[in-house]
Order: structure tokens, then C-alpha cells, then sequence
């Protein structure tokens, strides 16, 4: 794909979508018969991140969840639920003496995943407060905070957060719910309808092509202990 080689994009999602958006508009403005292959395919295949069809309310929210299957988040301004399953196995997910999923860092993770997605969607919007909402009152406080203890990473996850936010200019607006107010309880938990799942299968199949779906959506560090569900 000789026309990538005018590019150095990071190893992190956000750059490699910048990278192919620098693409797509320099094969717009470029002849249809100077076009590369590489041009060509973008401009047949390429569809832009976008839930704008879903008429979101700003500011935007997003519930967040997890549990030892994996985690959940659902945004009410699409009103849309995503999901993702941790892998059996890594040594990347901290597991407690009970031999469960560290609670703490599951729902950190979840709220990292959720701003992610929300970034790769291109759905903030730097004037407005984006709304996490988490049932843990650690994570609530930590991201409140700025600090959090370094046990399992954790304090680490959070300065990354906080980064992240950061470099997004995302005003980030973290608050405590109860359980049974939390609409992402389901899906952290694997328990979704068939409408459900259908909308999540949906929203994968209208956003990317397959081959650059788990590379954008995913942050690096995560790839190798999570797997979106519905892909």
C-alpha cells in the first residue's frame, strides 16, 4: 500500500484514524484515474465513524459497568449498548485471592473503554461535559481525585484516563449511581436480548470495515484482554 508510506502514524488508535482521514482527503481531491489502490479502496470501503443518526443529547452519558465476564457500558444519548468480554487467561487481568476479576480495575477499565469508544465515535463534544456514570465509589472518587492506590495498576489506569482527557480537551464529569439505576449492569454481565445483540452486530457492520474495527476500537494496552462482542 505504497500511498501509507507518507504517514508515521502512533501506535494508538486515535492517530492511525487521523492517519486514514489525512488519507481519505487526499484521495478525494485526487483524479479518480491517479488513484491508488490503496486510495481506491478507501473511497469504496471506508465508512467514517459516526452515531450522529442517533440524534444524541448532549451532553453526552455513558453508564459503565463490569463483572468477571467482562465489561458493559450503555450510552443514553444513542441509546446504544456495547459490550466486551475479558479473555480467559491473560496475565494482564488481576485476578483476587476468591480467584475473580479485580472489581476495581474491571470498572476503571469499563471506564476507559467507554471514553474510547466515545472519542473513536467522534460523538464529544469539547463544549460540554461528557457524563460517566459508575456504581463504584472508588472509581467515582479516584477519577474525582486524580489518585488512586497503585495496587493492580490502578492508580496508573487513572492518570491514563486523565491523560486521555487531556489530550481530548474532554471535560470529564464522573458520578456515583446506584446498581439498580445502572443500565449497563446487563451487559458487563453477557446478559443481553436478541434485539440487543442485533444493535451491537449493527453498529459494528455500519461503522468500519472489519479489518480496521478491533484496531480503532480497542485501546493497544487492551487488545490482547478483551473481545468486543457482536464483532
Amino acid at each position: 500500500m505504497e500511498s501509507a508510506h507518507g504517514y508515521h502514524a502512533e501506535s494508538d488508535s486515535h492517530s492511525a484514524l487521523n492517519t486514514i482521514k489525512a488519507m481519505i482527503r487526499i484521495s478525494e481531491r485526487t483524479p479518480r484515474y491517479y488513484r491508488t489502490d490503496t486510495q481506491a479502496f478507501l473511497q469504496k470501503y471506508w465508512r467514517s465513524p459516526s452515531l450522529n443518526t442517533f440524534n444524541a443529547l448532549l451532553p453526552v452519558v455513558a453508564y459503565t459497568d463490569a463483572s468477571d465476564w467482562g465489561i458493559g457500558f450503555y450510552l443514553s444519548s444513542f441509546k446504544q449498548s456495547l459490550a466486551y468480554s475479558w479473555i480467559p487467561g491473560k496475565a494482564g487481568i488481576p485476578i483476587g485471592p476468591t480467584g475473580q476479576v479485580i472489581t476495581s480495575w474491571a470498572e476503571l477499565i469499563a471506564v476507559e473503554m467507554a471514553i474510547h469508544t466515545l472519542i473513536m465515535l467522534d460523538a464529544i463534544d469539547t463544549l460540554y461535559p461528557t457524563v460517566i456514570l459508575s456504581d463504584n465509589d472508588g472509581v467515582v472518587k479516584a477519577l474525582s481525585s486524580g489518585y488512586w492506590t497503585p495496587n493492580y495498576g490502578l492508580d496508573g489506569i487513572v492518570k491514563r484516563i486523565i491523560s486521555t482527557c487531556y489530550t481530548h480537551r474532554i471535560i470529564l464529569d464522573i458520578r456515583w449511581i446506584p446498581s439498580k439505576a445502572n443500565l449497563a449492569d446487563g451487559a458487563s454481565k453477557g446478559r443481553f436480548s436478541s434485539p440487543q445483540l442485533r444493535e451491537m452486530e449493527a453498529i459494528w457492520e455500519n461503522l468500519y470495515d472489519p479489518e480496521l474495527t478491533r484496531l480503532l476500537m480497542i485501546p493497544p494496552h487492551l487488545r490482547s484482554l478483551t473481545e468486543p462482542i457482536g464483532f
